[in-house]
């Protein structure tokens, strides 16, 4: 078996949000071996105490979370952490044009459905970081 081609280098650092911890293995599973260094929380309070004190090149992010929805999430962190530029991957199993809607109030947000496998998401992930403008771990306050 070969190993994964590397993402991006220097090493890029993704938070992953899923209450469902078999998700969360699997971002780690495909991403951690491409270089990526990958941090993951089970809900939003926890993703949102990860991105006040620590920077990401790019975060994944349920919509089903048990304490808050992952569209607050989002909100919160555009509106109140101020992180506009951060490329998000809305991963969701919920009504597409609902999603859809939510999302497009964003920039740099995409919807990715579940189920999903490994290689789409390190594909996705890939493409996001090679056409963010700014170098991993930084611009972001």
């Amino acid at each position: 078996m070969t190993q994964p081609t590397p993402i991006h280098q220097p090493r890029s650092r993704i938070l992953c949000v899923d209450s469902n911890s078999s998700y969360l293995r699997l971002c780690l599973r495909e991403l951690e071996p491409r270089g990526l260094m990958v941090e993951v929380a089970a809900t939003g309070a926890e993703a949102l105490h990860h991105l006040r004190s620590t920077r990401y090149d790019l975060l994944c992010l349920a919509t089903d979370l048990p304490d808050l929805m992952g569209m607050e999430v989002l909100h919160q962190l555009r509106a109140d952490l101020g992180l506009v530029n951060l490329p998000v991957v809305v991963t969701s199993t919920g009504n597409l044009l609902d999603d859809l809607q939510h999302i497009a109030r964003h920039p740099n947000v995409v919807l990715l459905r579940k189920p999903f496998s490994g290689v789409r998401l390190a594909a996705l992930i890939k493409r996001l970081l090679s056409s963010t403008p700014t170098s991993p771990s930084s611009g972001q306050a």
